[in-house]
C-alpha cells in the first residue's frame, strides 16, 4: 500500500512539470480560427521552425504521411457540413495529415486523433484532396496556418504554400447549385484558368475553332479541375493531339498516387492499332498498364482535327466511345481502382474542349462488375504464400544457395482476376529493383511430367522441389527480352515443362520488378493427377 500512494505522489509531483514542458516546447502549441457566417473553422497544431534545415524533400520528406505540424497530430474542426475543394466533409473534428510532393501534395482528413502519424491507418480516412504546391511571397521560419475570411485555408512554411477552400453547405442549398459539384447533374466545365490547377506558362487558355479551349504544351503534367468531386455518369470532350505519344484523362483521382486513366497512344488514323486507347488503375502511384493488357484496344484517332470522347462510369464498369457514339471502343468489366470518386486531370500536349460532366447518368450501364471468364478455369494457381519484399541489387540473381527459409512466409496472397497474382496492389511502389517468394504445394498421385503456363513482369525465376527450373525476364525497355504480348504480363509469356515427383511438391517462384506492374500468372496445362494445396 506505501508503494502504490509513493507512485501516486510521484506522479502528481510530475504533472506540473509535464505541463511546463509542454508549454515550452520548442514548436509549441498553436491554434488558428475564423468565424464564417456564424460558422467555426479552427486548426491546433504544434508549430516547428526552420532552424536553418531544409524542409521538403528532407526534414518533410516527399511522399510519405506527414503529421502536418509538430509533436501531436494537427487537429482540423469544423461546425457544420462543408464542401473542401468540392468534396463533402461531414461537422467534427479530424486529424489533419498530408503527402508532400513535389507536383502535388494530397491533404488527409482522418477521423482518429493520434501522436504524430506513426500510428496512420489509410482505413480510417474521411476524406482526400489534392492541391498544388506553390512558392510562398516570402519565407517563412515557423509554420504557419491562416484562415481566410471566404474560407480558404493555407499552410506556408520555408518557401513552399498551399490552399484549399472550405465552404460550409447552406441547408437552403439547392441539389442544382452550380458550386457543388456532387450534387449537379450536368457541368459544362468552363476553360479558363479559375476552374483548373495547372504549372504556370504550361497551359493556355484560348479561343480555338470558335470554341473556347485548354491548349496543353510540353511539361504541363496533370491539369486538374477544381470543386469537382466525380463519381458516377458520363464525361465527355473533344480532344485534338498537337504533338508527343500519350493524351490521357485521369478520373476518380484523389492524388497522383491513387487515381485511374484513360489514354489515347497517338497512333493517328490507323483504325487497327490494337494499343491505341488503354484504361487502367494507379497505386501507390504506379501505372499498371502492363498488367491489364486485355484493357486495350484500337481506335481511329483523328489527327488535325477534333475527337470527341465519352467516358460512362458506372459502379464498377467504365465504357468508353472515341468519335463513334454507337459503339464502345473499350467495354471495361471492373474498375480495378482503389478509389471511387475523385476530381478529373489531363494530360499530353492537346486542344481540350466542350468538357461536360453529367452525374449519375450511366446509360443503363450496370453497376456491377462482370464476370470474369477464367474464374471457373481450376487450372490457375490462385493460392500462395508470399515473402516480404527485399532489395535485390541490379546485377543480383536467385540461385540455389539463397532460396528462402520456410519462416519468412508469414502472409497468404490471392490471385485476382484472370489469375493475376497483383503484387504492386499489396507492396506498393518502390524506387529500387526488389524480390518476393511465392510458394504453393501440389500433391502428385504419381510421378508425371506437366507444363506450366507462365505470366510475369518483369523477372523470374522458378524451383521445383529446390531446384532451378526456369529462369527468364520479360523486360519492356529490352527488346530483345520483351515477351509476347509486347512486354504485358500474360500466359502467352511462357511456357516451362514441370517433372512433378509423386507426394508433395514444393513450388517456389521469385519475381523481381523495378518497371511499372509487377505480377505472376500461373496456370497448369493439365491437372490430371494433381491436387492443388490450398
Amino acid at each position: 500500500m506505501k508503494g502504490l500512494l509513493f507512485l501516486f505522489l510521484l506522479l502528481l509531483l510530475s504533472i506540473p512539470n509535464w505541463a511546463q514542458d509542454k508549454a515550452n516546447r520548442p514548436s509549441p502549441a498553436v491554434q488558428t480560427s475564423a468565424n464564417i457566417n456564424g460558422k467555426t473553422i479552427s486548426i491546433n497544431y504544434g508549430q516547428p521552425s526552420v532552424k536553418g534545415r531544409k524542409i521538403w524533400g528532407e526534414l518533410v520528406p516527399y511522399g510519405q504521411v506527414w503529421r502536418a505540424g509538430a509533436n501531436e497530430t494537427t487537429a482540423f474542426t469544423i461546425a457544420a457540413e462543408a464542401q473542401i475543394e468540392g468534396k463533402t466533409l461531414p461537422a467534427g473534428k479530424y486529424a489533419l495529415f498530408m503527402i508532400p510532393n513535389e507536383k502535388e501534395w494530397t491533404v488527409i482528413f482522418n477521423q482518429t486523433i493520434k501522436w504524430g502519424a506513426f500510428s496512420y491507418k489509410q482505413e480510417e480516412d474521411v476524406l482526400r484532396i489534392a492541391v498544388s504546391p506553390k512558392k510562398s511571397k516570402a519565407f517563412a521560419e515557423k509554420l504557419m496556418y491562416e484562415i481566410s475570411n471566404n474560407g480558404q485555408v493555407s499552410l506556408t512554411w520555408e518557401n513552399t504554400t498551399i490552399a484549399f477552400k472550405v465552404q460550409f453547405i447552406s441547408a437552403k442549398a439547392s441539389p442544382s447549385s452550380s458550386t457543388l459539384g456532387t450534387f449537379t447533374s450536368e457541368i459544362k466545365v468552363p476553360m479558363n484558368p479559375e476552374n483548373w490547377t495547372f504549372k504556370a506558362e504550361k497551359v493556355e487558355f484560348v479561343d480555338y475553332k470558335g470554341v473556347k479551349a485548354m491548349k496543353m504544351l510540353p511539361q504541363s503534367g496533370p491539369v486538374s479541375a477544381r470543386s469537382i468531386d466525380f463519381k458516377d455518369g458520363t464525361i465527355e470532350f473533344d480532344l485534338e493531339p498537337l504533338a508527343g505519344f500519350f493524351h490521357s484523362i485521369y478520373f476518380h483521382r484523389q492524388s497522383e498516387k491513387e487515381q485511374e486513366i484513360f489514354y489515347l497512344r497517338a497512333r493517328l488514323n490507323d483504325p487497327n492499332a490494337n494499343d491505341a486507347v488503354q484504361y487502367a488503375p494507379y497505386f501507390d502511384g504506379v501505372n499498371m498498364w502492363d498488367m491489364y493488357p486485355n484493357y486495350q484496344g484500337p481506335a481511329l484517332i483523328k489527327d488535325k482535327a477534333w475527337n470527341h470522347i465519352k467516358l460512362v462510369i458506372s459502379g464498377l464498369r467504365l465504357r468508353v466511345f472515341v468519335n463513334d457514339m454507337s459503339y464502345p471502343v473499350l467495354d471495361i468489366p471492373k474498375l480495378e481502382g482503389r478509389t471511387q470518386n475523385g476530381t478529373i486531370a489531363f494530360e499530353g500536349e492537346a486542344m481540350i474542349a466542350n468538357l461536360v460532366l453529367k452525374h449519375n447518368q450511366t446509360e443503363g450501364l450496370s453497376a456491377a462488375e462482370a464476370p470474369d471468364l477464367t474464374a471457373h478455369d481450376a487450372h490457375y494457381l490462385r493460392k500462395w504464400l508470399v515473402s516480404p519484399p527485399v532489395s535485390l541489387p541490379i546485377g543480383s540473381e536467385l540461385h540455389l544457395r539463397n532460396l528462402p527459409k520456410d519462416s519468412i512466409f508469414t502472409a497468404k496472397i490471392d490471385a485476382e482476376r484472370q489469375g493475376l497474382v497483383n503484387l504492386t496492389r499489396k507492396f506498393g511502389a518502390s524506387k529500387e529493383r526488389r524480390v518476393i517468394w511465392l510458394k504453393a504445394k501440389i500433391n502428385a498421385k504419381t510421378a508425371q511430367r506437366n507444363a506450366l503456363q507462365l505470366g510475369f513482369s518483369d523477372e523470374v525465376w522458378v524451383f521445383l522441389n529446390r531446384q532451378m527450373a526456369y529462369v527468364d525476364k520479360n523486360l519492356y525497355r529490352d527488346t530483345n527480352v520483351r515477351k509476347t504480348p509486347d512486354g504485358r504480363i500474360s500466359i502467352l509469356n511462357a511456357t516451362l515443362p514441370l517433372q512433378f515427383k509423386e507426394g508433395e511438391n514444393e513450388l517456389l517462384i521469385g519475381i523481381a520488378n523495378d518497371f511499372y506492374g509487377w505480377g505472376i500468372i500461373a496456370r497448369l496445362e493439365s491437372l490430371e493427377g494433381l491436387e492443388l494445396v490450398k
